[in-house]
């Protein structure tokens, strides 16, 4: 092997067998950081979908059995603030990000744009159609 990498490769090496521990550590957390920032977006992002889908959703009234109200994407409120409040790591990324960024409005708004999230409620609110077989 030392010819194949040379003086550098050998010393690199034995650096890293005298401390595989910390290095190995190192990307354990570096590793656990990533994951938990973005299990924490997709938490962020559920509490946002749910909300729009209760404002989407058709509401009938009881006792006519008429639909009372139902909105459309211009009305809509999306509640930034509680969905980042329940949030339990200080930190979002979304999957293919290498480096995650602290829990914030802006962050948040960035990864997760009002359109996207409005028309993934839409389509989740639409009935599946199912083909009819000949």
């Amino acid at each position: 092997m030392p010819n194949l990498t040379g003086q550098f490769g050998t010393d690199l090496l034995n650096f890293y067998q005298a401390n595989a521990l910390w290095i190995n550590l190192l990307v354990l957390a570096y590793g656990a950081w990533v994951v938990l920032s973005w299990i924490n977006l997709k938490n962020i992002r559920k509490v946002l979908l749910l909300s729009l889908l209760d404002q989407l959703r058709p509401q009938v009234d009881p006792e006519s059995g008429k639909v009372v109200r139902k909105k459309d994407g211009s009305a809509l409120i999306i509640p930034w603030e509680s969905a980042i409040g329940q949030a339990h790591f200080p930190f979002i990324a979304r999957q293919s990000a290498l480096l995650p960024r602290r829990v914030s409005i802006e962050t948040a708004q960035a990864m997760l744009p009002e359109k996207y999230l409005v028309a993934e409620a839409v389509r989740i609110l639409q009935p599946t159609q199912k083909k009819k077989a000949p």
